[in-house]
Order: structure tokens, then C-alpha cells, then sequence
């Protein structure tokens, strides 16, 4: 099935793919978004996203939900890369709190990007080239809530179910103020927020997707072949 491929493919593409990370830090704009993948599909999905981030919506959170392997992490991935191109915030701020790699073999750990709400708010003020490290956890929030009442920020939380700090939680429902706007993806259901809850790809985009795959893999499979040639 579609999932079984996702999961054979990642490990693959995993092995060439770019760095997690592409900070851009112009003057007027701080971004801190994975490399752009590979999106096909979720049409649907991504153009009522990017209505609810438009500057001026209502909303301010939006939950991706879904079962693992469904795409959520590519769809917020995608909505934020749009959402620079179309310069709807100042800043754009992508946070992890994946603790593993799901494979059709196993899982592979990985470091998540915060553990705490100190690491988060820390996170969001090098992005911004805001100094709140030497400050105390109580006024590093107070200071972060300055900063996003006063520059539009989108904050996008992956994987926020392996999230334990209540203090994350609390932050995300109480302390985002307008014109700022936060994206989480989960596989729990959430209470809070506009949901996007994806299932499985329609028909008309099962073929594009198995081809992107197909394709992917025979590039990796040259350019591994390339390099044990050399």
C-alpha cells in the first residue's frame, strides 16, 4: 500500500537527501524550514492551510492529523515554503520533536530539535537573532511574546505528540498572539485549532506518487553506482 511505500523509500532517500535545515536569515525575513521536498498531491488540504495563514484569518492554529506515513510532515513543510514565497510572515520557524524514523525494518532514533519550552523559546530567538539565553524561563516567554505580537511568525511543531512539556502546550494555546500563527502536526487528535485530518491519497494522485518514487530511487540507485564506480 501507500504507506508500505513511504516507508521503503525513506530510508533510500534519506541516504542523499540535503541538509534537514535551510536557514535563511535576510535583513526583513528569518526562515528556519526543511529543504523543500518532493509534493505531489493534498491539493485540498494545502489550499485551505494556506487560507487559514493568510495574513488577516482568523484562525491561528492549524493541527495536521493523520496516521504516520500519511504525509503530514511534507504538507506543513510545503504550506511554510509557500508561505515564504508569498512573504506572509517575518519569520518562519520549524521545530521538531521527532524522537525516531519509522522503517520497514525498524526505527532509527534521532536527536528531537527541543525537549522543553526553554528549548523551544531559545530556538525561536536565534531565528530571530533575539538574545534571551542568559534570561530566566519567565521572562524568556515574556519576551518571546513580545517578539511574536510584533513580528508575524509562523511556528510549526512536527510531530507534537512525543511533546511531554505541559509547559509547550500551555505556550501553544495561550501565548500566540496576533499576527502570529503556529502550525502542529500529530497523530493524536487535538481539541484546539483548525483540523486538517489527511487518509489516504485520491486516486488521481496515487499514480503521480508511486512515479515520483520510482523515479527518486533510480536516481539514488546512479548516483550510488556512480560513486562505487569512482
Amino acid at each position: 500500500d501507500i504507506q508500505t511505500l513511504i516507508l521503503q523509500s525513506n530510508k533510500y532517500l534519506r541516504a542523499i537527501a540535503p541538509s534537514p535545515i535551510q536557514p535563511d536569515l535576510a535583513e526583513e525575513f528569518a526562515y528556519r524550514i526543511p529543504a523543500r521536498p518532493q509534493f505531489i498531491g493534498r491539493h485540498r488540504e494545502l489550499s485551505s492551510i494556506l487560507d487559514y495563514l493568510r495574513p488577516g484569518a482568523r484562525p491561528w492554529l492549524v493541527v495536521i492529523e493523520g496516521a504516520g506515513g500519511t504525509g503530514k510532515s511534507a504538507l506543513a513543510i510545503e504550506a511554510a515554503h509557500l508561505c515564504a514565497d508569498q512573504k506572509f510572515f517575518d519569520l518562519i520557524i520549524w521545530m521538531t520533536a521527532q524522537e525516531r524514523y519509522l522503517q520497514d525494518d525498524g526505527t532509527e532514533e534521532v536527536k528531537p530539535d527541543f525537549l522543553t519550552l526553554e528549548d523551544m523559546l531559545e530556538i525561536i530567538g536565534r531565528v530571530a537573532k533575539f538574545s534571551i539565553s542568559d534570561l530566566p524561563l519567565d521572562a524568556k516567554r515574556k519576551a518571546i511574546d513580545g517578539l511574536l505580537s510584533t513580528k508575524r511568525s509562523l511556528l510549526i511543531i512536527d510531530n507534537f505528540e512525543t511533546v511531554r512539556d505541559e509547559g509547550i502546550r500551555k505556550f501553544l494555546k495561550f501565548h500566540i498572539p496576533d499576527p502570529s500563527k503556529a502550525i502542529i502536526t500529530s497523530r493524536l487528535q487535538i481539541s484546539s485549532g483548525e483540523l486538517i485530518s489527511l487518509k489516504g491519497l485520491l486516486l488521481s494522485e496515487i499514480k503521480p506518487f508511486i512515479q515520483s518514487i520510482v523515479v527518486r530511487v533510480h536516481d539514488i540507485v546512479d548516483t550510488f553506482g556512480s560513486r562505487h564506480r569512482e
